[in-house]
């Protein structure tokens, strides 16, 4: 038996944004953050590598009516678009947002890589993460990328005849 490794993270980060967050636990090549990892009983794990970074993501932008007005009684859906990840528990799917008064909506700490936002008038829990809804969703939604520590602004103008 080997005694646990330790990870020393500095208190404040080298972009001052003064906090450090997992970015990453690789065994065997891949991100188990994003896939999870099963560990046999009397198994152990060796070669996991831990990432730390102080560059947070972070997506922002006014939810608009065609006349530019600010609307806030939609909700702002963000997801990865790698179908892998549609699942509960992913880091990489936020619960959906309502933008606030303003308009504004904003989505920080992805992990970096390409996403689907888009403003859906109505949405149930048992939708979130179903694949067929997903997939209407993303039909019609913005793509973006975001690098590390990237910060996007991407507003969203609405088309006419919403109620």
């Amino acid at each position: 038996s080997t005694a646990p490794s330790a990870a020393a993270v500095p208190p404040t980060g080298f972009s001052g944004t003064g906090r450090w967050t997992l970015d990453s636990t690789v065994v065997d090549g891949r991100d188990v953050l994003d896939t999870g990892l099963v560990v046999a009983p009397g198994r152990s794990v060796t070669g996991v590598t831990a990432n730390f970074t102080d560059l947070v993501t972070e997506i922002s932008g006014t939810l608009m009516d065609p006349a530019g007005a600010p609307v806030s009684d939609l909700t702002i859906l963000v997801f990865p678009t790698n179908r892998a990840f549609w699942m509960e528990g992913s880091r990489r799917m936020r619960p959906p947002a309502q933008p606030g008064s303003d308009g504004v909506f904003r989505f920080s700490g992805l992990p970096p890589g390409e996403y689907f936002l888009a403003a859906v008038t109505d949405i149930n829990q048992n939708d979130w993460g179903d694949q067929a809804f997903m997939e209407q969703v993303a039909a019609a939604a913005i793509k973006l990328t975001l690098g590390p520590g990237e910060k996007k602004v991407q507003d969203i103008r609405i088309a006419g005849g919403l109620e």
